[in-house]
């Protein structure tokens, strides 16, 4: 049951992300970043980053039209 809770917990918050950011301040953006993401770089140009696990496999689906596997 808590998995499943925690799944649910989780993709609402992949949901909601893009809003719940735009609202909050400084900090707390940094805080939601470093919850879904490690490892960003600068190349001086763009920003690139790895996902922590569940987003990476969200953020892959984004990028692929063949999101449903099999």
């Amino acid at each position: 049951t808590n998995y499943l809770i925690e799944g649910v917990r989780l993709l609402e918050l992949a949901n909601r992300g893009y809003s719940l950011y735009k609202k909050k301040d400084a900090r707390q953006k940094a805080r939601l970043l470093k919850f879904i993401q490690s490892n960003s770089t600068y190349d001086g140009v763009s920003i690139h980053s790895t996902y922590k696990k569940p987003f990476d496999l969200l953020a892959k689906g984004l990028q692929t039209n063949n999101w449903l596997p099999g």
